[in-house]
């Protein structure tokens, strides 16, 4: 039988942005995607929010919807460390592993490499800290600033998400979530390194395309040349990945920069589904 995908968002990211990879996918096979507490229609949990934690919760919640292990899970960004840590957690109810963009286990390097200018605007710890501004604001400050900051961010994305992205990301909630997740990064990593072997099932590693970063950093005020090394590192943690499994390979997405999952969604869906195939022909 056909192995049921689950998608693991972002950080800061609402299970909508997927519709598109979920509406494809899903003529397929069954697709799970949800919010984790506190994101769009999610209740806000009181439990700190670990990578341990959120992997714990999704088994709760595929058991409630009686999911069939194993699953092939799909994690992006932050969502692709909390997918290593659930595999890591429950092998046995692991089928196959797709990672786009993820965090590793070395996210917070970005800010050791001598790259003063992304590290001020555009690194990891950076938008961290963009984002607890934008979690403490007053409303009045929030309504002028980030409301009409949404609207041009999200206002050109594929019809079929874009409502749900223009009022999830005008409410203060989804920040303030993202925040108490990325507060534990750290313990997280530590946590995923200190674990045992990942299960050796089919593992597909997706990442943008480094040379169009490099040709569009220039546009968000970055030089090339810090660029170059942000992107180097990318790609070596990425790279890394692949010793997880002795299954896993690396697709770099040509053309694509970021959002992979909206903006290169077609090419995604045949790699979910190509894994689908190795997982059915390993039985």
């Amino acid at each position: 039988s056909t192995p049921a995908v689950v998608i693991e968002t972002g950080g800061g990211a609402c299970s909508s942005e997927w519709k598109l990879v979920q509406k494809e996918l899903s003529k397929h096979t069954t697709v799970i995607s949800y919010d984790r507490a506190g994101y769009a229609q999610s209740s806000a949990s009181n439990k700190k929010r670990t990578s341990k934690q959120i992997a714990t919760e999704l088994k709760l919640l595929l058991k409630e919807l009686a999911i069939p292990a194993p699953i092939v899970l799909v994690g992006a960004s932050a969502g692709g460390l909390y997918v290593q840590h659930f595999a890591k957690l429950f092998p046995e109810m692991v089928a196959a592993v797709v990672l786009v963009d993820s965090f590793t286990t070395r996210a917070l390097e970005i800010s050791l490499i001598d790259a003063p200018i992304y590290n001020k605007s555009l690194s990891l710890p950076t938008i961290i800290e963009g984002l607890k501004v934008m979690a403490t604001l007053d409303d009045q400050t929030f309504k002028e600033h980030i409301i009409p900051f949404v609207s041009v961010l999200y206002g050109d994305t594929p019809k079929i998400m874009r409502s749900d992205l223009l009022k999830y990301y005008s409410e203060r909630k989804i920040y303030k979530a993202a925040v108490k997740e990325f507060e534990q990064l750290e313990k997280n990593i530590e946590e995923i390194k200190a674990m045992s072997t990942f299960p050796q099932v089919p593992l597909k590693v997706i990442i943008r395309d480094p040379k169009k970063a490099i040709s569009l950093s220039e546009s968000f005020g970055i030089p090339k040349s810090e660029m170059k090394k942000v992107e180097k590192l990318h790609y070596s943690e990425s790279e890394e990945l692949l010793s997880l499994s002795k299954k896993s390979e690396l697709k770099i997405f040509k053309g694509s920069f970021g959002s992979i999952h909206i903006n290169f969604s077609k090419e995604l869906v045949s790699e979910i589904l190509d894994i689908i195939e190795k997982v059915k022909n390993i039985k």
